[in-house]
C-alpha cells in the first residue's frame, strides 16, 4: 500500500529540492536540488500512465515548490494585503497551483514524445515562454558559482543552455542513457574550462550601488502616492 503512494511522495520531495536550489532564509542555496528535483518528478511521472494521475504528480510538485521556497506568502498577503487567517493560507496554497505552470505543459508534451533531447529541449523553451511570477529556471542555479567558476557558456547561450543542461542529465540518469551523460559531462568540462569564448573584453570600473527597499505596505504607498502627509511621513521614516 505504501508502495503505490511512493510516486506521490516524490513529487512533493522533488519540487521541495527544486526550490532548494534557491537563495532560503538562511541565504544559502542547494546547486544540486533542482536536478534532483527533477530526477524525482519524472521517476514519479513514469509511474502512471494516466493523464489524470501525472497531472497530480505535477500539481504535488508545485506544492513541495511553494512550500519550501515560497512559505513566506502567507505572512506577505497578511502584512500587506491586509488578508487573515485561514485566507492568506488558501490564497497562497492556490498560488502554488500557478507557481511553475511549464510543468504541466511538460506533462503533457512527454506523453508523445520520446526523445531525451526533445524533451530537455521542450521544457527549456516552456520556461522561456511561459510567464511566471517569479521566474525560478532550472538553470539559475548555476550562477551560484559565479565567480569561484568561469561560465563559459553563459555569454553565449544564456541561462536556457544550463536548464537543458540539468533537464538533459536529469532524463539521462534515470533512463541510463550512457552516451547521453558522457556529452552532457564533456559540455560541462568545457563550460568551467578557464577559457573564453567570447575575447577579452576591457574592465569596466566598479560601482557600489546600494538598493534600499523599505517595508511599506501597499496601502500606505498608494495613499502617499495621492499626497496624503500622514502616509508621506510615514515612508520617509520608514
Amino acid at each position: 500500500m505504501i508502495k503505490k503512494y511512493m510516486p506521490f511522495f516524490y513529487s512533493l520531495l522533488g519540487g521541495a529540492l527544486y526550490a532548494s536550489g534557491f537563495p532560503m532564509a538562511n541565504g544559502h542555496s542547494f546547486i544540486l536540488g533542482p536536478l534532483l528535483g527533477f530526477i524525482l518528478l519524472n521517476i514519479a511521472l513514469y509511474r502512471f500512465t494516466s493523464l489524470k494521475q501525472q497531472l497530480l504528480i505535477a500539481l504535488l510538485y508545485s506544492l513541495g515548490f511553494y512550500l519550501f521556497g515560497f512559505y513566506w506568502i502567507p505572512h506577505l498577503l497578511q502584512e500587506f494585503g491586509g488578508l487573515t487567517p485561514p485566507f492568506n493560507f488558501l490564497l497562497g496554497i492556490f498560488f502554488s497551483l500557478l507557481i511553475i505552470p511549464q510543468v504541466y505543459f511538460y506533462v503533457l508534451i512527454r506523453r508523445k514524445l520520446n526523445s531525451l533531447f526533445g524533451l530537455a529541449f521542450a521544457y527549456t523553451l516552456l520556461e522561456m515562454i511561459i510567464p511566471q511570477q517569479f521566474p525560478a529556471h532550472l538553470g539559475h542555479t548555476f550562477i551560484s558559482l559565479v565567480p569561484t567558476f568561469q561560465l563559459n557558456l553563459a555569454p553565449i547561450f544564456g541561462a536556457p543552455i544550463f536548464s537543458f543542461i540539468t533537464a538533459l542529465l536529469a532524463l539521462a540518469l534515470i533512463t541510463r542513457a550512457y552516451w547521453h551523460i558522457a556529452l552532457v559531462v564533456i559540455v560541462l568540462v568545457i563550460n568551467f574550462l578557464p577559457i573564453s569564448f567570447y575575447g577579452n573584453q576591457n574592465k569596466l570600473p566598479v560601482i557600489a550601488v546600494r538598493l534600499v527597499q523599505p517595508n511599506i505596505g501597499n496601502f500606505i504607498k498608494i495613499d502617499s502616492e495621492k499626497g496624503n502627509s500622514n502616509s508621506l511621513q510615514s515612508v520617509y521614516q520608514d
